[in-house]
């Protein structure tokens, strides 16, 4: 828009608004010009770039700031936007008489709502109430700078490693009759109260059963535990989110969960298309099971894993583990990482972090790795 143009009718509101002040109530009315000089709404967009239109802006009236909260996408192209972004707004007033846009560059121009302009990532607007009242913003448009699906990983120290409370179990398991001995405990169905224990026990015949106890005084016994069922080397989960109520995990073909801790059911559903891993971590992250690490002992002809190898992927279900899938490569460990097994994984209680402590390749390892995906550490 003509900047000529924009200066008249900026002085022309004033001139007006003087005019009314000088008749008053000539007539018998009293005229009030409004000061709202205030953004209540603040929109761009481009036919080439339709992730900017549903860009939504938040307008900091306080300290005078628009910005889009929610980033743009990482990587998105903004030099295609470099010019002819159509800019939408309302005003306070209603009738405003225009902005005034200035670039950090020194630039200045009038727009309306619906021109287009020339974009940049910050730039101000000032806006002219009919009183001739201005109000300046400084808009912000935030892009992503790292990839929110990448994870970054770094050395740390056992000193930040979160300790979680663990239960006991041979102090809860201690009061078992005499006729069962406790072979493995399986998790609590109420973790939060301790209570409802699953076990593996072998009865008075030399048989390995399920079972379970609601009070460590009285135990049921459940099935003969299934050939493949893992006593050692599995990860405990109990969130209800996922596919049973009691979740166990030994490797990406033996995930096992119950509802009464009497009966359990092997989930696993991706059968000889993933490798059977044994030594690694199932852990819970970004509202998905992750596994990591671990020996590979049938690669199954899955690429990048070779048998006897140590596991170089991570692999994610979103299904309690009926399903797994390969994590893209800019999630997997450094080249600086050791492989290994028999690590343990323990996750910070926000959610955030998560940390790879010690385990074993050709010899015992007893260092400490902080990692996170991007996304969980992005303030919006």
């Amino acid at each position: 828009m003509n900047r000529r143009i924009g200066s008249y009718i900026l002085l022309a509101a004033l001139c007006l608004t003087g005019l009314f002040s000088c008749l008053g109530g000539s007539d018998g009315y009293e005229y009030e010009i409004s000061t709202d000089a205030q953004l209540t709404s603040f929109s761009l967009s481009h036919d080439s770039l339709a992730v900017l239109a549903k860009a939504k802006f938040s307008i900091d009236q306080a300290n005078s700031l628009i910005y889009n909260y929610d980033s743009l996408p990482f990587l998105t192209d903004t030099a295609i936007i470099a010019s002819r972004a159509i800019v939408k707004y309302t005003a306070g007033s209603g009738s405003a008489v225009s902005i005034r846009l200035e670039y950090l560059d020194g630039d200045t121009t009038w727009i309306a709502s619906g021109d287009s302009m020339r974009f940049a990532a910050s730039f101000s607007l000032q806006l002219y109430a009919p009183s001739g009242k201005s109000k300046t913003y400084n808009v912000r448009v935030n892009v992503h700078s790292v990839d929110p699906d990448s994870i970054q990983y770094r050395s740390s120290t056992m000193a930040e490693v979160p300790v979680l409370p663990t239960p006991d179990w041979a102090t809860l398991t201690q009061d078992c009759p005499d006729n069962l001995e406790v072979v493995a405990c399986l998790g609590f169905l109420r973790p939060d109260e301790q209570r409802d224990l699953a076990l593996v026990v072998k009865d008075e015949d030399d048989d390995l059963r399920f079972a379970f106890t609601k009070d460590l005084v009285d135990y049921q016994l459940g099935d003969k535990i299934p050939e493949g069922f893992p006593l050692t080397g599995f990860t405990i989960f109990n969130n209800r989110s996922f596919a049973g109520l009691l979740t166990i995990i030994s490797s990406l073909q033996s995930v096992w969960a119950t509802e009464d801790g009497l009966y359990w059911t092997n989930l696993f559903g991706t059968g000889g298309r993933m490798p059977l891993i044994e030594g690694g971590n199932a852990f819970a992250y970004n509202g998905e099971i992750w596994f990591m690490n671990g020996r590979v002992v049938a690669a199954n002809a899955y690429d990048g894993l070779v048998n006897g190898g140590y596991n170089s992927k991570i692999f994610f279900s979103i299904d309690g583990g009926v399903v797994w899938r390969e994590k893209p490569q800019k999630m997997q460990p450094p080249t600086a990482f050791p492989l290994r097994q028999d690590a343990t994984v323990v996750v910070d209680e926000d959610g955030d972090y998560f940390y790879i402590v010690g385990g074993r390749n050709a010899g015992v390892l007893n260092d400490v790795w902080k990692a996170a995906l991007n996304s969980r550490l992005f303030e919006h």
